[in-house]
């Protein structure tokens, strides 16, 4: 198991590899999200320079379990099937990054970019006037994944 300090010093250095560009990178901040039943949630907070500005950013770092109620655990379909809908009218976040042999954290992950907005849930609670309209829009999704050619993008 890798301790907090642990955890985001090897992030940092990983990170670091993944974004060179980005002058003197440090994560931040790193707050797990609880709730759901499989994969470990992060929202990762980074900070850097660049043409002596300063720069920050909001990640999501999804990491396989420990233990889980339906192993085993996998990242890499979900990173490629996510890397793969990209451009396709599909919202979906963007991927940074496959760590597929876990020897940075113990554990596989990925890192995506968190999108803006607000967990559906609460939207629903605060908002009941836009539900119909949230209904479509998921109806509309639905049908451009199912229109999206799965064999062409390689989803198989």
């Amino acid at each position: 198991m890798v301790d907090a300090n642990e955890f985001d010093g090897r992030l940092e250095r990983y990170l670091q590899t993944v974004y060179p560009q980005r002058q003197a990178l440090r994560v931040t901040g790193v707050q797990r999200l609880t709730g759901g039943f499989s994969y470990e949630t992060h929202f990762v907070s980074v900070g850097w320079q660049a043409q002596g500005d300063g720069h920050s950013q909001v990640l999501v770092l999804s990491k396989e379990p420990e233990h889980g109620v339906a192993p085993p655990y996998d990242v890499r379909p979900q990173f490629e099937v996510l890397q793969r809908l990209q451009g396709t009218g599909i919202p979906v976040p963007g991927v940074v990054a496959l760590e597929s042999e876990g020897t940075v954290l113990g554990r596989r992950f990925f890192i995506m970019e968190k999108v803006a907005g607000q967990n559906l849930d609460t939207y629903i609670t605060q908002y009941p006037e836009h539900l119909e309209a949230l209904r479509q829009q998921y109806a509309q999704i639905i049908v451009r994944l199912h229109q999206a050619n799965w064999q062409s993008l390689e989803l198989t």
